[in-house]
């Protein structure tokens, strides 16, 4: 069965809305009343990370952190 296109245009309204919503008002919620979230939060305006890129070549700390997984998964112990 398809959709008149007054459903369709309500579905997209309402989709837009429900991002703008999590967007704008619950995210700041969230950065104020959860600790971690704030220091995370801090952690990236303190270090000047773009946190919408896909990868961040850019930054030194990003590079040790890959640095560090890699070498992590790359030499786990093996037990018998």
């Amino acid at each position: 069965m398809q959709k008149s296109s007054a459903n369709r245009f309500l579905s997209f309204v309402s989709g837009a809305f429900i991002i703008w919503l999590f967007m704008f008002v619950l995210s700041p919620m969230l950065l104020n009343h959860v600790e971690s979230a704030n220091t995370l939060a801090t952690f990236i305006e303190q270090n000047d990370i773009n946190s919408g890129a896909i990868y961040w070549t850019d930054v030194e700390i990003t590079a040790d952190a890959e640095l560090g997984a890699r070498s992590t998964v790359t030499y786990l112990p093996k037990g018998k």
